[in-house]
């Protein structure tokens, strides 16, 4: 096999290093996938370095080594690899650029910690990526100094469950001279900020008000919203977890940006921003009211938002609701909506607006009626319906533990009347992916359904026989079909039919009619509720799920009556890991 690798000068083309770097260059990154190929041999281990360095994240924390279950790798030592003989690990040549600083104490005081600002000076200049978690700052300076002097490159920041413990700012005053002003990062595209503070807010950043309880007890850490902005005037997202006193904070933000332009005297400034996801930012969603106030802030500051998460609040009214999306209804192209203690669905959303450059609509919360907002969104390419991620095993949690409650989902597709949608004209042809967790729609509203959605690649939702049957006659296009719960037995599975007294397979539509499938995922979000009677059989994996060329991963339970045989090939074409197969 090996003299049939090579060319017609007796050598390996995937020895060539101008191959071997063609192929990482067309390679999408994806870390396993790349620490695999990387043992493959020297050559492309060191052809895949730059790749590698540039995509991957590195862990880092400091020197205390009583902590922590955490896989990292202290500043110190991190400093004396790149100060190695020769550049040993290449790591001045191919520098890592994305960081990951947890479960750290950081001080620019030499008293502290000798290596942490040598660690800042030399590498911050090479991040891009940083993230900052479950870490303390021992002066307020520091962090300052950190965001705004010592990483000028970062494109994106994350702050994480963050404290300011105590320390002395003094301490930093002849490192960094306060005359020489920080110049904006023009760079900076991305902030998220996970927050845990009690305290006020007024137009500060707390990152976390220390534990009372722990002896380095100190008071907010904070820096203004006006200094932010003002030194990330090119940032485009922004994300907020878990924030405290939101009704205060949002109109803070807002009204700081409003400021900002009349004293610049620029009506655009910070036009960039494009995407605000504050869909978990509410502590408390259930005591929550997207006011009038908010509304009319977001109609003053006006950002092209292209990207909107939010939670409406439980006590938002429909006048409220309707005028916040008038706001950006002509730039949004993604939008989230949670609702996760709603008082009534709401039948007439989204209220007569249009949503033109709309591709992307989730709803979170079993706050949405129907499908009749089809009409006013022409161009959607994805639905996502009372579930905020696609992870089948693992339903989206939402605030803590609380995750949301499947048993309450709404029969939106059942309470569409999907006949007069039809009829009155409404088709979108650029919908590919419909999710629709746990409802479960029979045939007759499948075969409607397709005509709303004639080109769906991906689709979630609870089927029967029938239902399951139409999938494989209506979207022969298929590549991700997600069932949950399933109800289809083996007779379903393979269009199983019975002339003159005997069976045949695949005599009405079936399994094998997807011919382009990809993925399939059968079976119950829950599987304390499956049933034995819908398990994939030795037939149904023989003639059914093998006889699918382009399938290349599969969820299902199985049969415990499954042989080893029909196993064995089963495992050897979907192996487990990226494969679930339980046997119930």
């Amino acid at each position: 096999m090996a003299a049939n690798l090579l060319n017609e000068d007796g050598q390996n083309p995937f020895l060539n290093p101008l191959i071997v770097k063609n192929i990482f260059s067309f390679m999408p990154f994806d870390t396993a996938d790349f620490a695999n190929v990387r043992l493959v041999c020297k050559l492309w281990c060191e052809e895949s370095l730059s790749i590698w360095r540039k995509n991957a994240v590195i862990s880092v924390t400091d020197g205390n080594e009583k902590k922590r279950k955490v896989k990292a790798i202290t500043n110190s030592n991190y400093l004396q690899l790149c100060d190695s003989e020769n550049d040993e690990y290449q790591l001045n040549k191919y520098p890592f650029r994305n960081f990951a600083i947890t479960n750290c104490v950081i001080s620019l005081d030499k008293r502290d910690d000798p290596d942490f600002l040598k660690f800042w000076q030399e590498i911050g200049p090479t991040m891009t990526t940083l993230l900052i978690q479950d870490s303390g700052f021992y002066q307020v300076e520091a962090f300052r100094q950190i965001i705004l002097r010592l990483t000028p490159n970062l494109v994106s920041l994350t702050l994480r469950n963050n404290s300011h413990r105590y320390g002395d700012d003094e301490s930093i005053d002849d490192i960094f001279d306060p005359r020489i002003p920080e110049f904006p990062q023009k760079n900076l595209v991305y902030l998220e900020i996970e927050f845990d503070v009690d305290g006020e807010t007024e137009r500060w950043m707390p990152l976390r008000k220390s534990d009372v309880s722990k002896w380095w007890y100190c008071d907010v850490f904070q820096i203004s919203w006006t200094e932010l902005f003002c030194q990330f005037p090119m940032i485009q997202e922004i994300k907020l977890v878990s924030t405290p006193l939101f009704d205060e904070l949002l109109p803070n933000i807002l009204e700081t940006i409003q400021d900002i332009r009349e004293e610049v005297d620029d009506p655009q400034y910070l036009s960039c921003l494009k995407k605000l996801d504050i869909q978990d930012a509410v502590l408390c969603p259930e005591e929550f009211e997207f006011i009038p106030k908010y509304v009319t802030l977001f109609h003053k500051v006006k950002l092209p938002l292209t990207k909107f998460s939010f939670e409406i609040g439980s006590r938002t009214g429909i006048k409220t609701f309707k005028r916040l999306l008038e706001v950006h209804a002509g730039t949004l192209e993604e939008l989230a909506v949670s609702r996760v203690y709603p008082r009534l669905p709401v039948r007439s959303f989204p209220f007569g607006v249009t949503f033109g450059a709309l591709t992307k609509f989730e709803v979170v919360g079993n706050w949405l009626a129907n499908l009749n907002f089809l009409s006013y969104m022409p161009n959607l390419k994805t639905v996502s319906l009372c579930s905020g991620r696609d992870e089948i095993f693992d339903p989206r949690k939402l605030r803590g533990e609380r995750k949301l409650d499947y048993k309450s989902v709404l029969q939106i597709v059942g309470n569409t009347k999907l006949e007069e949608l039809s009829n009155s004209g409404v088709v979108v042809p650029s919908l590919e992916k419909f999710i629709n967790v746990e409802e479960v729609c029979d045939g007759s509203q499948i075969e409607l359904l397709s005509k709303l959605m004639p080109n769906l690649k991906h689709f979630r939702a609870g089927l029967g026989t029938e239902g399951f049957r139409m999938v494989c006659k209506v979207w022969k296009k298929m590549e991700h079909l997600e069932i949950r719960p399933f109800q289809v037995d083996e007779m379903g599975l393979l269009g199983t039919g019975m002339v003159n007294g005997e069976k045949y397979y695949y005599h009405h539509p079936n399994l094998t009619d997807l011919t382009e499938l990809k993925s399939f995922r059968i079976g119950y979000v829950d599987l304390r509720k499956a049933n034995i009677k819908y398990n994939l059989t030795n037939a149904s994996i023989m003639n059914g799920v093998l006889e699918l060329n382009n399938l290349q991963n599969i969820d299902a339970c199985l049969s415990k009556k499954i042989t080893r045989e029909v196993r064995a090939q089963l495992l050897d074409k979907f192996p487990q890991g990226d494969n679930k197969l339980f046997v119930i």
